[in-house]
């Protein structure tokens, strides 16, 4: 049994009994749920407890349902009730409270969603509906709390007699058709459905939704670096990294990682098979192209042959294959657009997956090209001096430096977001997406705090969502060890000069020299991803539906081509599928 433990959670608020008795039994039947309880007046949660993860009874007795976290709480100096009474009244003190958790807390009338300060489950929380009762209008007083999207398109009542239906937000499932897994101002894919963020609290009493931010590990001002405080930094890593397999990785077997032959992924397969001696089995994709995928093998091949990885997996990948497995991805209500997740289920059907692992966010935490403006700023105009013998990447680094000093006073960070969405989208939501990324990087540019662009840079927060719908739907759970608690109030406490310069990955590469083969940790490219001829068409296969069509593509492109360049199809493709699933959703929906 591991001591962690993962669990989807959909909690539903609604004045009449006859509509929550019916949507009990919709959800019982589904064979979704492990535990269905009333913990409040008005109000159903429910649970779908992942394979291989402890539920305990306390906390559901108390009002609480927990999607990660509760050993954490069960060990809490503050019993079951007072953590309920504490996300309920004062959810700005949250971060008093040890450990890492998400969960939702129920009261008479009022309701918590606390989604965890690393983040692994996401929260969205749904208050567009209104008084269902004849005669009578008001705030609204009907609910819906959930860790996954889909399943609040699956549960969520609708119908004419129940409440309206839940409709895509345009400006959202157009930034995630440029591969951008970012949605503005706690917006979500879906009108009326607040996402919310890492450490943060979402409370809704009296009928209005407040978001409270409780996790905020960023410090005043930037500390003084010291050799002491790096090499106190880099051992506190190595034991956050070790702490988190042990807690997450099931030692009887099936736990998957990602494998891209990097420094990052090797980094943690090291850790697991070698340090740890779990049983680990990898997976990897490599370019088509003959050579560069002699290249990215030899990384992968070193480490398997230098630590136990039980069995490999290696696929070729270019852009028209990443639309065909598309096509393959979980069925699930948001774009799916790691070819990893859209491997899974063929993955599963071969060997026993229980926890899925990977690199993620590792360039954040240990320093990369992510690091550089945070770099540059940390350094000050005088710094200049001082980082000449110690660039980062190279002598291009100076013009950065000299770009970032220059353009964050002005507001207008750089930042690999695009500057426009791709052509299929409508010309209104593209204007939209314009405005809201200058306003946005202007209000950012102008923050006076330590590590602005990291802060950033994490509001691309869609991967993790991602990552959970489609890996919870096979019953798979998602384990990021550069992503908890620990890692963030690490790099907080850090100088940047501490993650790069000279190089990068600094503090990963000095906490882990003796466990990962030099070859792969001092790895200083990050590998090839696939490639494909730019004015390449492929065949375009999904038929777009029509909510998409209608909310998302210009008038020019209401019917797609049936041979679009590659990159586009990569792109609208699982947009496409995703919004396909919302359709089925209504069309067999039991319940409205």
């Amino acid at each position: 049994m591991q001591r962690t433990g993962v669990a989807n959670v959909f909690a539903y608020h609604d004045e009449r009994p006859e509509v929550l008795e019916a949507l009990e039994r919709a959800i019982a039947s589904s064979g979704w749920s492990t535990h269905i309880v009333r913990p409040a007046q008005d109000w159903l949660l429910a649970e779908s407890v992942l394979p291989g993860s402890p539920s305990p009874t306390q906390l559901r007795e108390a009002g609480l349902g927990v999607a990660e976290g509760a050993h954490e709480l069960c060990r809490s100096t503050k019993s079951p009730p007072e953590v309920r009474e504490l996300a309920l009244d004062q959810p700005g003190r949250l971060a008093t409270l040890p450990g890492d958790f998400g969960f939702v807390a129920i009261g008479d009338g009022r309701a918590a969603a606390v989604r965890s300060c690393g983040g692994r489950v996401p929260f969205y929380v749904w208050h567009g509906g209104r008084a269902g009762r004849a005669g009578r209008a008001g705030p609204p007083r009907r609910l819906a709390i959930a860790t996954r999207l889909t399943d609040l398109v699956r549960f969520l009542p609708a119908g004419p007699a129940v409440g309206p239906e839940l409709e895509l937000d345009p400006l959202v499932w157009g930034i995630w058709s440029a591969g951008l897994g970012l949605a503005p101002e706690h917006r979500s894919l879906y009108r009326d459905v607040v996402a919310v963020p890492r450490g943060h609290a979402a409370v809704w009493q009296d009928g209005a939704l407040e978001v409270h931010r409780y996790f905020d590990p960023s410090p005043t001002r930037w500390p003084e670096p010291t050799a002491a405080s790096a090499r106190e930094h880099a051992v506190e890593l190595r034991d956050l990294l070790l702490g988190s397999l042990e807690d997450d990785l099931d030692p009887s077997g099936g736990n998957l990682l990602t494998l891209s032959g990097g420094v990052d992924s090797s980094s943690l397969g090291a850790l697991a098979a070698g340090r740890l001696g779990l049983p680990v089995t990898s997976l990897s994709f490599v370019p088509e192209q003959p050579e560069a995928r002699l290249r990215e093998t030899r990384y992968i091949d070193h480490l398997t042959a230098a630590v136990n990885i039980e069995r490999r997996f290696v696929e070729p990948l270019s852009r028209r294959r990443m639309c065909e497995l598309a096509a393959k991805a979980p069925p699930v209500c948001v774009p799916v657009l790691h070819p990893a997740l859209c491997a899974l289920p063929a993955v599963t059907d071969e060997c026993e997956v229980s926890v899925l692992f990977g690199g993620e966010y590792a360039d954040e935490v240990c320093g990369s090209y992510v690091t550089l403006p945070d770099w540059a700023l940390a350094m000050g105009p005088a710094g200049l001096p001082r980082i000449l013998g110690k660039l980062p990447t190279g002598r291009k680094d100076v013009l950065r430096w000299a770009a970032w000093q220059l353009l964050w006073p002005l507001g207008k960070p750089r930042i690999a977001w695009p500057r426009d969405l791709p052509e299929f989208v409508r010309p209104d939501v593209r204007a939209e997406y314009r405005e809201w990324r200058r306003d946005h990087l202007r209000v950012a540019a102008g923050a006076p705090r330590p590590w602005r662009f990291l802060d950033l840079w994490s509001e691309q927060d869609g991967y993790v969502a991602m990552n959970w719908e489609a890996a919870s739907e096979l019953g798979v759970r998602r384990s990021m060890p550069f992503l908890t608690r620990g890692t963030l109030e690490l790099v907080h406490r850090c100088h940047p000069s501490e993650l790069v310069g000279p190089g990068t990955k600094r503090i990963l590469r000095a906490a882990l020299a003796d466990d990962v083969p030099p070859v792969n940790l001092l790895r200083r490219d990050k590998g090839r991803g696939p490639r494909s001829r730019a004015d390449e068409d492929v065949p375009f296969g999904p038929a777009v539906p029509r909510v998409l069509a209608d909310c998302l593509l210009s008038p020019s492109w209401a019917q797609p081509p049936p041979r679009m360049p590659v990159g586009l199809a990569a792109a609208l493709s699982p947009v496409a599928a995703a919004a396909s699933l919302l359709e089925e959703a209504r069309r067999a929906r039991v319940l409205g």
